[in-house]
């Protein structure tokens, strides 16, 4: 008994340090990562030609790494993209794990592959959310700016007087945009890196602006004003799209939706009325290709709902 509770202390400790050791090491990497963020963005850096060279993309080794790197920027998370595959791949093994006990091993591939895509839709979503906050916020943030250079101020002190004075998720962004700049960076190209971490259309326009007033030398307070405009007439726009295609939106959900709750339901209530459908062949067969039909009607309707401007 002593040998196995000195055992124990023994592994239970070398897991403490091992799991000590790994989160500092995860914590410098992080560090260094945002410190590369913050002196070149995410995907744009300075050419060692000079400051007035032109931008490259970096080509990280994985594009799989990248994409859920720019994902995860997108979404406002720290989490390393290593870390979110292995969530999913584990997901998956544990979904499908589960549902092998009471389903064929189709179906609970299926099963846990519909688990493993959980944290993606979760991204997207997060991302969708915060992507759409900080294009609500950018009209108030071009007003301030408008304002400051009416005021005399330079376009970098509105800047950082937007940066302090403008709630997240929009201030980070604008912070580092403004050190970005202080350690030498062009203001366009600066701007360029802020839309490859934010990509939406609203910064676009600031960003065409600016660089057109660098090389024309025209006034920037009627720049802004004319994007500011333009940005808000879009979004009241998008605003009465989206109220007159929600009925639509709405009835794709619910008749994509209503064939699993029909089974499910029944499942409950009469289970010798559908157990058909999991153990005989052709039954599998039949709920696969419904199963694909009702997908592909849901993308066809969410497609039919979108209007593109």
């Amino acid at each position: 008994m002593e040998i196995l509770v000195s055992s124990s202390l023994c592994v239970l400790l070398l897991v403490l340090g091992l799991g000590r050791y790994w989160n500092r090491r995860i914590e410098h990497q992080r560090a260094a990562r945002n410190a590369g963020q913050r002196l070149s963005g995410t995907t744009i850096l300075i050419t060692p030609a000079g400051r007035d060279a032109p931008a490259r993309v970096v080509r990280e080794p994985n594009r799989l790494m990248r994409a859920l790197a720019r994902q995860l920027d997108g979404a406002g998370l720290t989490l390393e993209p290593w870390a979110l595959l292995l969530a999913i791949l584990v997901l998956f093994a544990a979904g499908t794990a589960i549902a092998w006990m009471r389903l064929p091993l189709d179906f609970a591939a299926a099963c846990g592959a519909a688990l493993a895509t959980s944290p993606l839709v979760y991204l997207r979503f997060r991302r969708g959310r915060r992507l759409k906050t900080l294009s609500r916020q950018l009209p108030y943030v071009l007003e301030m700016l408008k304002s400051a250079l009416g005021a005399g101020h330079t376009l970098m002190r509105g800047l950082q007087m937007a940066a302090d004075n403008t709630a997240p998720p929009l201030a980070p962004e604008l912070a580092m945009l403004v050190e970005q700049v202080q350690l030498g960076m062009r203001l366009p190209l600066a701007f360029e890196v802020m839309f490859h971490r934010i990509p939406i259309e609203e910064l676009s326009f600031l960003a065409a602006a600016v660089g057109v007033q660098e090389e024309t030398g025209s006034s920037l307070s009627e720049i802004i004003d004319r994007v500011t405009q333009s940005i808000r007439s879009r979004q009241r726009l998008a605003d009465q799209i989206r109220t007159l295609t929600s009925q639509s939106r709405l009835s794709a959900m619910i008749v994509s939706a209503l064939p699993a709750v029909i089974l499910a339901a029944f499942s409950l209530l009469r289970p010798d009325y559908v157990n058909i459908l999991f153990t005989d062949p052709l039954g599998n067969r039949l709920l696969e290709i419904a199963v694909v039909l009702d997908v592909v009607a849901l993308l066809i309707m969410r497609r039919i709902a979108q209007v593109d401007f």
